[in-house]
């Protein structure tokens, strides 16, 4: 197993579809979709002490994989203040 699918790995039980991260990057705009990446950059350079260039390339293969999942109808992703 490589890093960067140990990183994903990682990421994929830290954050679950209910994140708001998740749901910025998923249906958010340009600007939304870098604050995201840029976020979770930095919350992840804490946990894990790795080359930045592998870290960033895992969470934006995350992060696509994510939006790619939820185009096809395969997750749903909520907003933080979900009203049903």
């Amino acid at each position: 197993m490589t890093d960067k699918e140990l990183i994903i790995y990682f990421l994929n039980k830290k954050y679950n579809n209910d994140h708001p991260i998740i749901f910025n990057y998923v249906k958010g705009q340009l600007k939304g979709q870098f604050t995201s990446v840029k976020v979770m950059i930095k919350e992840e350079l804490r946990t894990f002490s790795i080359d930045k260039i592998i870290l960033c390339d895992a969470v934006f293969s995350f992060l696509e994989k994510k939006k790619t999942l939820y185009k096809k109808g395969l997750i749903q992703v909520k907003p933080l203040y979900f009203q049903p």
